[in-house]
Order: structure tokens, then C-alpha cells, then sequence
């Protein structure tokens, strides 16, 4: 018969696994996160500049083509991420 203390430890080995996992798990994505931040930063960059050469060249009607601005992704307010742009 298994002892209460061995029980514990045994479930306690577990927990300390799946916590190590998580933890894995979590800094992949927010490393995907922050990726994809960065590249939605530099697109939005990208707009609002051929936006301003377009209308700078006497095409106001084809800058605005470029007005549109996808839903931001979901993210959790107050929590600074390197290379966010907001």
C-alpha cells in the first residue's frame, strides 16, 4: 500500500510538469505575439506613408483605398510588449 506522503509527491511531480509546460507553452506564444505585433506595426507604417506620397502626388482618391484598418488583435491592456506599436 502506497503511502499518503508518496501519493502527494507523485501528484505533486505532475502538477510541477504540466506547470513547466504551460510556462513553455506561454512564452511561445507571446514570442508569436509579439512577432506578429511587429509586422502589423510596420505594415500600418507602410500604409500611412504610400498614403502620404499618394496624396502628396495629387491622388487624394487612390490614398483613399488605403484607409482601411483591420480589427487590432486582442490583447491585455496595461502590459507592455517590446516593439508594440499602438
Amino acid at each position: 500500500m502506497p503511502s499518503v506522503k508518496g501519493l502527494i509527491e507523485e501528484r505533486e511531480l505532475v502538477a510541477r510538469e504540466r506547470v513547466e509546460s504551460l510556462r513553455d507553452e506561454v512564452d511561445r506564444l507571446v514570442a508569436a505575439l509579439w512577432e506578429v505585433e511587429a509586422t502589423q506595426g510596420r505594415l500600418v507604417i507602410a500604409k500611412e506613408t504610400v498614403s502620404q506620397v499618394l496624396s502628396e502626388s495629387g491622388r487624394p482618391a487612390v490614398a483613399g483605398l488605403l484607409s482601411y484598418r483591420p480589427p487590432s488583435l486582442p490583447g491585455r491592456p496595461g502590459r507592455s510588449r517590446p516593439g508594440a506599436v499602438r
